[in-house]
């Protein structure tokens, strides 16, 4: 859909990876099924649609989520997925308590 921003997302550490899936390390756990990833930076961003197949709390409060790979995206046959990364990669703005003129 044309989301301005994701529905979920989670940003971890990937601690195996190979040509059919990879193993990401995470804060917090996600469901089971169908996600898009994002993987590198603005010079070298590669999508993949990718299923999630296990999510097995780790040391720590961490988790262990498992994808496998189902089919690589391009970025230009996807504006909304470009509309959620800019709104990640965005920086939060802190708001304050309100102040008196």
């Amino acid at each position: 859909s044309e989301a301005e921003s994701p529905s979920s997302y989670a940003i971890g550490i990937t601690r195996d990876i190979s040509l059919h899936g990879m193993s990401l390390l995470v804060e917090g756990a996600l469901e089971q099924g169908d996600y898009i990833l994002i993987l590198g930076d603005d010079d070298g961003r590669i999508l993949v649609k990718a299923n999630c197949v296990r999510c097995v709390r780790d040391r720590f409060g961490m988790f262990t989520l498992g994808f496998a790979f189902s089919k690589l995206l391009s970025e230009s046959s996807y504006p909304a997925i470009l509309k959620a990364v800019s709104y990640l990669d965005s920086p939060k703005v802190e708001q304050g308590p309100p102040t008196a003129s």
